[in-house]
């Protein structure tokens, strides 16, 4: 369905989600070189950035998925989700100071997070 719409219409953000099923199914040169393009296409959907930095934190690449989310907070700093990757990559990088200000700011966007 996501192939059909972004076939009819190659300027749709349902990019996002079709490079984030493409990467599930094991197709990540193809997931990887669809959301490259729907970002340059798109370069203030904040959907984009999120997949594609859920993607480069699957290729265990921290430094660049931190850009990248960093990008998609600038663009939507209320982005609850955004901010919770951030949290993730912060502690996974072993940032204990940046992770713990990324974790309060989860809480005081959504104090009942878990």
């Amino acid at each position: 369905r996501y192939q059909d719409n972004l076939r009819k219409d190659p300027n749709s953000l349902v990019f996002a989600a079709l490079a984030e099923a493409y990467w599930e199914r094991g197709l990540e040169k193809e997931a990887e070189l669809l959301i490259e393009n729907g970002i340059q296409r798109h370069p203030s959907y904040v959907g984009g950035f999120v997949v594609w930095a859920k993607i480069l934190i699957a290729k265990k690449q921290l430094d660049d998925a931190e850009k990248v989310i960093t990008k998609a907070i600038e663009l939507a700093p209320e982005n609850l989700m955004a901010r919770q990757i951030l949290a993730d990559i912060l502690t996974e990088k072993q940032s204990p100071k940046e992770a713990l200000q990324a974790h309060k700011m989860v809480l005081f966007l959504n104090p009942h997070s878990d």
